[in-house]
């Protein structure tokens, strides 16, 4: 007697097999499904897999590098039990460019003393025999965390201080969670073009593989990042984000582009508020009417590789990763999880080592549960903005 099937079943399959063909060979649909089909049916595919995991081989995602071009890597495959940690490729060498332990900036001082004539001088050298006094500008107290190499071209460094203002509130940041202990001193090394032209004609010149109309990006080989300036805000902005991600891989090393992108989105929001900083919900992701991104389930956001994750979907994948971080700062539980594994992703400083079966690990919590928790995050109406 032959088997019956319901006519869903065959449907299902028939799903299942479609959205499998795209999600191994996406580049082959493009030409002719469009980019929100091809993703569709790739995130199909991620969610039926989860529920029903085979054995079967597939293809790992080819590694997309900002800020350089590389040379396509052979292609390898992996079985359904590996792909949990998903082997992002380095981006270039693994070099260590931080340079050296922090320490406590020299104390700076003024000397002041008055000559046989009355006139009054002052100097950063003692000087005036043993009448100058001293007046102290710094208490020798403030850390250097970072030196800050800004090259800017055509524009006025009106917005340098405020910026130098961010990055180093950027470090009480990772101080919190890391310990000062684990901190670095980073160099942060930034170009900004009033051109739009001479951008362009720079961004050739090293090759970037970034869209045209992007107003910036980081380059980790070059540890660079390069900025079209678009009025104070906006370049401030994008200079903090970009700036994180000097810190960040200084600091962390190698990581998924969802915990990279996620800090740097989560800290462009960063404001100086006296002695302390204040980092708000970013009106990029969030207004008063809800979200402006269509959230990425988790178990997908934490296994994408460069090349899907700055695709046709970005939009979605970075926000999702930027309310992944803020939703993991609103909690002081989250909050040391997020710590444990920023300290155990710079363990191993050369390769992606977080991935969902660590954070479970780390956590306790199973990925459904935390997307649940997450999902209702998502809907809350009003967010706290979080001080440092």
């Amino acid at each position: 007697m032959k088997p019956k099937y319901s006519l869903s079943l065959l449907l299902l399959c028939a799903l299942l097999v479609g959205a499998l063909a795209v999600a191994l060979k996406p580049d082959r649909y493009r030409h002719i499904l469009p980019d929100q089909v091809v993703h569709s049916l790739r995130t199909t595919y991620e969610l039926l897999i989860v529920q029903f995991p085979v054995e079967e081989a597939i293809e790992a995602p080819q590694p997309e590098l900002i800020g350089q071009t590389v040379s396509a890597p052979q292609r390898t495959f992996l079985g359904r039990g590996e792909t949990r940690h998903i082997p992002y490729q380095r981006r270039g060498e693994c070099i260590d460019q931080t340079l050296g332990e922090v320490a406590k900036k020299p104390t700076l001082s003024l000397f002041t003393w008055v000559d046989d004539n009355g006139v009054t001088h002052y100097s950063d050298k003692r000087a005036g025999g043993g009448e100058a006094k001293q007046i102290k500008l710094s208490t020798g107290d403030e850390m250097d965390y970072y030196l800050l190499d800004l090259k800017t071209h055509g524009v006025h460094k009106m917005f340098k201080d405020q910026l130098r203002a961010r990055i180093k509130k950027s470090f009480l940041f990772y101080r919190s969670l890391l310990g000062q202990g684990e901190l670095r001193k980073i160099a942060v090394n930034m170009q900004v073009f009033a051109n739009s032209a001479h951008y362009a004609d720079y961004r050739r010149s090293i090759q970037a593989t970034v869209a045209a109309d992007a107003p910036g990006f980081y380059s980790p080989s070059r540890n660079e990042s390069v900025l079209l300036y678009l009025g104070e805000q906006q370049t401030t902005e994008t200079a903090v984000h970009e700036a994180v991600h000097s810190i960040t891989s200084g600091l962390i090393g190698e990581t998924g582009p969802w915990l990279t992108e996620g800090l740097s989105e989560y800290l462009e929001n960063l404001q100086v508020k006296m002695q302390y900083a204040e980092v708000s919900p970013s009106p990029d992701w969030r207004s008063k009417q809800g979200l402006r991104f269509s959230p990425v389930p988790l178990h997908i956001l934490l296994n994408t590789a460069h090349q899907e994750f700055y695709g046709s979907s970005s939009k979605d994948f970075y926000g999702t990763s930027w309310a992944f971080i803020y939703f993991l700062m609103d909690d002081p539980t989250r909050e040391q999880w997020l710590a444990q594994l920023l300290l155990q992703e710079k363990a191993d400083r050369c390769d992606v080592t977080l991935d969902i079966a660590q954070l479970e690990r780390v956590t306790g919590v199973p990925i459904s549960q935390m997307q649940r928790t997450f999902n209702h995050w998502l809907r809350t109406n009003t967010l706290t903005a979080h001080r440092y």
